[in-house]
């Protein structure tokens, strides 16, 4: 399975960790590249491919895409933590015996504003 986009995740100290193309965690071989990070230690999460780059700064909540900064939230965020995962879709037509697969990226946060849990997740196909 090739992936279209890669994951990029900036820690605070300003170090990063680059998914490898084959998704494959360092540390047991089978897990993904997700089981690697530091999750508490996150500044920043980017997706990276197809010429484009979409991240969320979990500092502040803010989304940026191909450098663009934007919000979907109003008043000041605390306990913000990253969300991530991939949906697959898989068709089957038995008639004909063709299958399709794809795969949809969601990425975002889940954070505490004014006292209450809220999330805002970004999908990308």
């Amino acid at each position: 399975m090739v992936l279209k986009y890669l994951f990029k995740a900036t820690y605070l100290d300003g170090t990063n960790y680059q998914q490898n193309p084959e998704d494959i965690s360092c540390q047991d071989p089978k897990r993904s590249c997700f089981f690697d990070l530091k999750s508490d230690l996150i500044k920043t999460f980017c997706l990276e491919g197809d010429g484009h780059s979409y991240l969320v700064d979990l500092t502040d909540g803010h989304f940026e895409i191909d450098g663009t900064s934007f919000c979907f939230h109003e008043h000041p965020l605390t306990e913000i933590k990253l969300i991530y995962f991939r949906r697959h879709t898989h068709n089957f037509n038995l008639q004909f015996g063709e299958q399709s697969h794809t795969m949809c990226f969601r990425f975002g946060w889940q954070a505490e504003e004014n006292g209450k849990q809220i999330q805002r997740i970004m999908e990308i196909n």
